[in-house]
């Protein structure tokens, strides 16, 4: 028999179910759903360390290890500007650039995980674009690419991993689909090889 999950009891998470008392209902609904939330934390030697050695209070940085993608984009846009800031300088960009990656990869990941289709798709959340890329929003998967590129930290694998398979991809359906569709220009490639956050 399973047995019963373990709620969070993060001391560290505190200040989050606080502010949410005094904020509005995004930031209660996600502390809601964080101190409600299993997260699967009541398996895994990771979950049975932190219940033996610290009775099952589990600290910030195990906790957001564990989040799905989308709560890990309200949790980025729920902290306080200044800690936005110093993780947004960790990839070399700006809190609002980040935090719209962060929503436009969690709709692409929802459309990936549920068969929907890419294609001729318009998306609804548009991350930001650096303006010094100067380059206009497609709306389109281009643009969720495109940040997946400004958020990878080593360029080299993402030119000989992922670079090459969707250059490999282009050539195997070239005939049977329009670039546009998916919002690539004709210098995709070039802009996916060289951008930076």
């Amino acid at each position: 028999m399973r047995s019963k999950p373990q709620r969070l009891k993060s001391s560290a998470l505190n200040w989050q179910i606080r502010a949410a008392k005094t904020r509005g209902t995004a930031a209660r609904r996600f502390c809601g759903t964080v101190s409600g939330s299993p997260f699967s934390l009541h398996s895994g030697l990771r979950a049975k360390h932190h219940q033996r050695i610290y009775d099952g209070k589990f600290p910030i940085w195990a906790i957001v290890e564990l989040f799905p993608l989308g709560m890990l984009s309200r949790f980025y846009a729920d902290l306080p500007l200044d800690d936005r800031k110093q993780i947004a300088a960790e990839f070399n960009t700006k809190e609002a650039y980040l935090g719209s990656w962060l929503r436009a990869l969690t709709l692409l990941r929802n459309i990936c995980a549920h068969y929907g289709r890419l294609y001729y798709a318009m998306f609804t959340s548009i991350p930001k674009i650096p303006p010094h890329l100067k380059l206009k929003h497609t709306g389109m998967l281009f643009d969720q690419i495109l940040t997946l590129k400004l958020l990878t930290p080593d360029p080299s694998t993402w030119n000989t991993v992922f670079l090459e398979n969707i250059s490999t991809l282009v050539e195997e359906y070239f005939g049977f689909i329009e670039l546009a569709h998916v919002g690539f220009t004709d210098e995709w490639e070039d802009i996916l090889r060289n951008a930076t956050p």
